[in-house]
């Protein structure tokens, strides 16, 4: 049997070295070659058009396209072939006519492409197990390799994969099955309907169809590689003044005009800019805040509303943002302008505190003589004592006091003075108040009173810790108007009666000044409007409908998408079970399904830990007088919920973790996670929000890629400022409601719960994972106005029908003081008195025996 002779790679529109069936057009000869082109010529003139030229090179022949028209093979271009002959003539006789198309697409690029199709589609199928995975990629790797053997990567990929396909030499079902899913791919790739409906989507794939790289492509139309990169992810969109970018890209693309142009939509939350024929005011200049916080508001259609109608929007929106502004300012000058808190605590002070830590934290004491009473410290514990003690010991050494202490010489020793000390600094921050608010005038809060509960128990004999340390009295040194060198000498003499006098003056300073107590913030202020809805759970409803909806219309495979998911996953947790934003940072989901978010049977659950929540104490963890459960509760599949997490985990967690350079995703178990941050060389570096914490105080979460309770926080808040805050411009919203955190979402579901339930304090503390005296005072606001109907439904109900008892004969004043008796099966009165001497005004027998009531009655 004689050999196939091997076929040498064929140069640039030349002949192959040994003569093959390959390279004959389709098995035809001369004649019918002739008989195709000038059937052929007439089509053209038929269509006005003459033979087709290159949108790069006008001047020349287009003769890949000529090749697809006709139906011929790649014998046309060869240089002196009778047919390359007659298509040249043609073109001079009809004319050229440049072709607006995308380009064809080179063997070696296809390869890339289609390998990487199967690897994806190997990826999403679960029936096939990794053997048969691994053996279906290198199947189609081998026959891409049989055609780059036979015509090279330099050549047309369709025309030399149906040129391999029809030979009759190519042996081989699983060959031939391979390169027919090549074309039907290829056809995938080359229609021009296939285009994604998003325009980051879309301006992907057109570049990579006419084999664009994103920074050629950036250099050729004057654009910087990282917008156009931005552009392709979703991260941001076109402008309307950078719409001639987007026509350059689709003249680069050979795309028909408008195919990108129609899938831009303008972002209002953007950084773009507003029409040449809408005015601003002085106030809003260019690039500042305050003019991005306007064109957030603004409409798209701003341009081509009325000039009335547009001045009196843009008045409104400029008049609400300048309070706003002054309000912001207000806060900056009580917090930033006037700083007094102590963030940074030199070394012997920090000592200290580890010391005092240790005492009220850890099981076992480190001094075999310490004394200890009450509960152990926890984490929350320790960061509110440690930012009170901040703020005493910044009154205490604030430059523009009188006499302010040194900071290095700071002590908790200090603390033996707190008659005068805490005296002085609720002073201080009733005056600060009154001048931050001067509508409202002075006063403290409960933060202060507990602040001075905690200094109290220090200072509390035999078993406080300060109580316990005497030896810190040799830090103290004098301090105007708090301690002078006779104060020092005499609480050194006897420390412990000091500690004594210092724990009954702040038992004083607390009996004096708790009465006069204002709240310093209303939790309810800025979800005030939903609570007061018949049924506040419908606006956790709208907002996760509305995150549904963002998550929809955002391409897949993108940051876009991956946001949007991770937002409704977030969205959809909270509005079932308002978790704290640090019980939410440590929720974990590995591979391996062992995490906090698990599917069991089809459902997904969450399984948490109680000592991840704040009140672990609580009594809905409780079982029996000495048992503890953990957080096992069912999430419901509403709006798309169950979709959003498996999409997440598969493609939406790994892409962020990657970033957009698409690095290697990090290995974290966190399940809310974010963009690291990387160095030049792709390193992960730690990003943390700039807070402000005693001594630099890091969150819990400490791993890269994982969002912190900081970071969950403000997603949060940017989610409810989208979704639910009113917008005057668009009319969507809620009137009133301001973004909060997830913690407010607790007041929302907690009242909720007690309005559906007609006040079941029990079931509203079940779903916030508290307890009843919590519900109460703080998460639920359940008025009696709430409750008027259920008394109002009592009234029409006992005012309805008959009376129940028989009024026939008129009635004497002996029965008048009988009660009725039940009718039959009426069930109207819960017991039947039928004695009438019961209810007359004789004494009972009980109080006629007693010697001191029987004169009273004779």
């Amino acid at each position: 049997m004689a050999q196939t002779p091997k076929l040498s790679k064929p140069g640039a529109g030349g002949r192959p070295r040994t003569r093959s069936r390959l390279w004959k057009s389709g098995g035809i000869g001369r004649a019918a070659q002739a008989e195709v082109l000038k059937a052929y010529q007439l089509r053209l003139v038929a269509e006005g058009r003459g033979v087709p030229a290159h949108h790069k090179r006008p001047d020349d022949i287009w003769w890949t396209q000529v090749r697809r028209e006709t139906g011929l093979n790649q014998e046309i271009q060869a240089v002196g072939c009778v047919a390359r002959l007659a298509v040249e003539a043609m073109a001079s006789e009809i004319g050229l006519t440049v072709v607006r198309g995308l380009d064809v697409i080179t063997l070696g690029r296809f390869k890339q492409k289609a390998l990487a199709e199967r690897e994806r589609n190997l990826r999403a199928r679960t029936d096939m197990d990794l053997q048969g995975r691994k053996k279906a990629l290198a199947n189609l790797r081998w026959a891409l390799g049989c055609v780059s053997k036979v015509y090279g990567d330099r050549s047309a990929a369709r025309e030399s994969i149906e040129g391999l396909l029809h030979d009759p030499d190519t042996a081989g079902g699983s060959l031939r099955a391979e390169l027919s899913w090549c074309l039907r791919f290829l056809a995938v790739n080359e229609a021009d309907a296939d285009l994604p409906d998003d325009f980051g989507g879309a301006l992907r794939r057109a570049l990579t169809k006419a084999g664009q790289p994103r920074r050629t492509a950036a250099a050729t139309i004057g654009m910087n590689e990282g917008s156009l990169s931005n552009w392709m992810n979703g991260m941001c969109g076109p402008s309307q003044r950078s719409m001639h970018l987007v026509a350059a890209l689709e003249r680069l693309c050979n795309l028909p005009e408008g195919s990108l142009a129609s899938r831009v939509r303008f972002r209002r939350s953007g950084k773009g800019s507003i029409p040449r024929n809408v005015t601003l005011p002085p106030d809003f200049p260019a690039r500042s805040a305050q003019r991005k916080r306007l064109l957030v508001q603004l409409p798209n259609d701003i341009a081509t509303m009325e000039q009335s109608a547009r001045d009196t929007l843009i008045g409104d929106l400029c008049d609400r943002l300048r309070e706003e502004q002054v309000r912001r300012d207000r806060v900056v000058e009580r917090t930033a302008g006037q700083p007094y808190r102590l963030s940074l605590w030199p070394r012997e002070l920090q000592e200290e505190w580890s010391d005092l830590v240790r005492f009220k934290g850890e099981a076992a004491l480190e001094r075999l003589t310490d004394e200890r009473e009450g509960k152990r410290w926890r984490r929350g514990t320790q960061e509110i004592v440690k930012s009170h003690l901040s703020s005493l010991f910044g009154f205490l050494t604030h430059e523009q006091r009188p006499g302010a202490l040194p900071v290095a010489d700071l002590s908790l020793a200090y603390l033996v003075f707190s008659g005068k000390l805490s005296g002085l600094f609720l002073r201080f921050r009733s005056e600060r108040n009154a001048k931050f608010d001067p509508a409202r005038g002075a006063y403290i809060t409960g933060a202060d009173i507990t602040g001075i509960h905690f200094v109290k128990a220090l200072l509390k004999p035999e078993t406080g810790w300060l109580t316990q340390r005497p030896e810190l009295a040799a830090r103290l040194r004098p301090v105007d108007g708090i301690a002078t060198a006779e104060d020092i000498d005499r609480v050194r003499a006897d420390w412990a009666g000091a500690c004594a006098d210092a724990n009954r003056a702040c038992r004083r300073l607390v009996r004096a000044h708790e009465q006069f107590v204002a709240r310093g913030r209303n939790s309810h202020e800025a979800v005030l409007p939903i609570l007061k809805f018949p049924n506040p759970l419908s606006a956790l409803r709208k907002l996760n409908s509305e995150l549904r909806i963002v998550r929809e219309a955002t391409a897949s495979n993108t940051l876009a998408g991956a946001y949007a998911l991770r937002d409704q996953v977030l969205g959809g947790i909270v509005a079932q079970y308002p978790l704290r934003p640090e019980t939410l940072s440590l929720i974990d989901h590995p591979s391996e399904g062992t995490g906090h978010l698990r599917q069991e049977e089809g459902r997904w659950r969450l399984c948490i830990s109680r000592l991840d929540f704040k009140n672990w104490e609580s009594p809905y963890f409780r079982v029996g007088h000495d048992g503890w459960r953990d957080f096992d509760e069912e999430l419901l599949d509403v709006e798309g919920l169950y979709d959003a997490i498996e999409d997440y985990i598969a493609w939406g967690r790994p892409l962020l973790l990657a970033g957009p350079a698409k690095h290697l995703a990090l290995r974290t178990p966190a399940l809310f996670v974010l963009v690291p941050h990387r160095n030049k060389v792709g390193q992960v570096v730690r990003r943390e929000r700039m807070v402000v914490r005693p001594e630099g105080g890091v969150p819990p979460a400490i791993d890269p890629g994982r969002m912190t309770a900081d970071h969950i926080a403000d997603r949060f808040l940017l989610i409810t400022g989208r979704h639910l805050v009113w917008r005057e411009s668009t009319g969507s919203g809620i009137p009133g409601v301001r973004p909060f955190a997830p913690q407010a979402c607790r007041h929302i579901v907690a009242t909720g719960v007690l309005k559906l339930t007609r006040g079941d304090y029990s079931a509203a503390a079940d779903a916030i994972q508290d307890d009843i005296p919590m519900i109460r005072n703080t998460y639920g606001r359940y008025l009696p106005t709430d409750r008027r109907h259920v008394v109002r439904r009592v009234f029409e109900e006992a005012y309805e029908g008959d009376l129940g008892f028989e009024a026939d004969r008129p009635a004497s004043p002996r029965d008048r003081l009988t009660l009725p008796k039940r009718s039959a099966g009426s069930g109207t009165w819960a017991e039947e008195i039928s004695e009438p001497s019961r209810l007359d005004h004789r004494p009972p027998a009980w109080l006629a025996r007693a010697p001191a009531a029987r004169g009273r009655y004779d």
